[in-house]
């Protein structure tokens, strides 16, 4: 391992979430970039020295750092349909930060598809999951407004057209609210269902 980032969801892991059982001892860490150490009998098309970002997802046995063990470790195991070559500009530290808040942006945004020309707003987009969607909306041609708690945070944001202080300082109607800040409180969710047709809460787990 060369670079792992920490995520929510090793906390979740380490306090215990109901209905999941963890086989303890684990190594948490969902999110892990790195190079081949050794590559194991029958796999093809990889080699040691790969640079490589790993998938969280173990097709047989679930999530990475949960049900077996993650990237917060010198060396880790994973499969090879896990495995995802690195371009050569991308650092580890960089790719490390994608897989779960990116994937979950990902995979919030496609309820709202197609994106090109539609406004979205974005809750909590200085965050992990909310900083991916803004640059995936905005990459996908969507009029993209980030909705932020203070202007230092609003700082770190790239890709948004328009950036603002609370969902009330939103002006207008969207074609889409992802709101990822507001963890569903009924606060945050009447705020989103007064500003557009759809809104999509990133909450609970994202790769079952």
């Amino acid at each position: 391992m060369r670079a792992a980032s920490f995520n929510y969801h090793d906390v979740f892991t380490v306090r215990g979430m109901p209905g999941i059982k963890v086989p303890l001892p684990v190594i948490i860490g969902l999110d892990m970039a790195g190079e081949i150490a050794e590559v194991g009998a029958g796999v093809s098309g990889w080699k040691a020295g790969d640079r490589v970002l790993v998938n969280p997802v173990n097709k047989k046995k679930g999530l990475m750092g949960e049900m077996l063990d993650g990237g917060m470790a010198e060396y880790c195991a994973v499969a090879a349909d896990q495995l995802v070559a690195m371009p050569a500009g991308v650092s580890f530290e960089q790719a490390a930060a994608l897989p779960v808040a990116g994937l979950t942006a990902l995979r919030t945004l496609r309820h709202g598809a197609p994106l090109l020309g539609k406004r979205v707003l974005v809750t909590g987009a200085a965050g992990g999951v909310g900083h991916m969607a803004v640059q995936i909306a905005a990459r996908s041609g969507a009029h993209v407004t980030a909705v932020v708690g203070s202007p230092e945070r609003g700082r770190h944001v790239r890709g948004a057209d328009a950036i603002v202080q609370g969902i009330e300082a939103a002006q207008g109607r969207f074609a889409l609210v992802l709101e990822a800040g507001i963890r569903g409180t009924a606060a945050g969710r009447s705020g989103a269902e007064r500003r557009a047709p759809q809104a999509v809460e990133v909450s609970g787990r994202q790769f079952d």
